[in-house]
């Protein structure tokens, strides 16, 4: 991170911040989900009336808006991570509240293309 820091010009305490401090903010209402710096339309069809448990902490809301920021850039994302780090809930929980399909294809190291 410090080096990425460096390259943009950023202080070493802006990197700090950024990497470890900063929390996005969350709203949700009838019409937009906002996360951080991005506010997403939510589709009009009505809640399937299921509550998802979900943990607001700062590493969770980080990578929301980070996924928040690839939706609406419209752009593919490949999630790694250790099992239970969150990558499965978080998605499950932007689709639910964005009102969007969502299909789970969990992948590991036996996985063919095939199983696609």
């Amino acid at each position: 991170a410090r080096q990425l820091g460096d390259l943009w010009g950023l202080t070493t305490e802006r990197v700090e911040h950024y990497a470890t401090a900063y929390r996005p903010e969350f709203a949700l209402t009838a019409a937009n989900l906002t996360v951080g710096r991005v506010t997403l339309p939510r589709n009009q069809c009505k809640d399937a009336g299921k509550n998802l448990l979900f943990a607001p902490t700062s590493v969770a809301l980080r990578l929301l808006e980070r996924l928040a920021v690839c939706v609406r850039m419209n752009e593919s994302v490949l999630l790694v991570g250790e099992t239970g780090a969150g990558k499965t809930s978080n998605v499950q929980f932007l689709a639910h509240h964005l009102r969007r399909t969502l299909v789970v294809l969990n992948m590991s190291q036996q996985s063919e293309s095939a199983d696609l």
